[in-house]
């Protein structure tokens, strides 16, 4: 193959198990490190903010934010309350931890606290609960 400036991924690991998955990203976190520009489409958020310096997001067909990955979870919250109730998953992000533990005081059941990932962020930004 000829050594192309910038590579166009579509979905290359859709379907692959774990350990191909992670070859692939090795393979593509080399090719990064040596000059080759990655333009690389996902639906697995995960994927995206281990391999990628910047993020566009799309929903519905409209970019709705671009930036690191780091960014765009600075600017939705850096961490996230998850709790199950009413029949589905519940999330609600906060940029401290504390504020996240002590809202989690109202929560009935089980729940956690965790910093938040570019899913989380996705969730936010559309405007859409888990599920739908």
């Amino acid at each position: 193959m000829h050594e192309p400036e910038i590579m166009l991924l579509d979905e290359p690991t859709v379907g692959l198990d774990v350990n191909s998955r992670r070859k692939i990203w090795d393979l593509m976190r080399r090719m990064n490190e040596e000059g080759l520009t990655i333009f690389l489409t996902t639906h697995y958020l995960e994927e995206a903010q281990m391999l990628c310096q910047r993020v566009g997001m799309i929903d519905l067909g409209k970019l709705i934010c671009v930036g690191s990955p780091d960014e765009i979870i600075r600017e939705t919250g850096r961490f996230v309350l998850e709790y199950f109730s009413g029949g589905s998953t519940h999330q609600k992000l906060f940029e401290d931890k504390e504020l996240a533990i002590e809202a989690a005081k109202d929560v009935h059941g089980d729940f956690k606290v965790r910093e938040t990932n570019l899913e989380d962020a996705f969730i936010r930004l559309t405007n859409k609960g888990l599920g739908e």
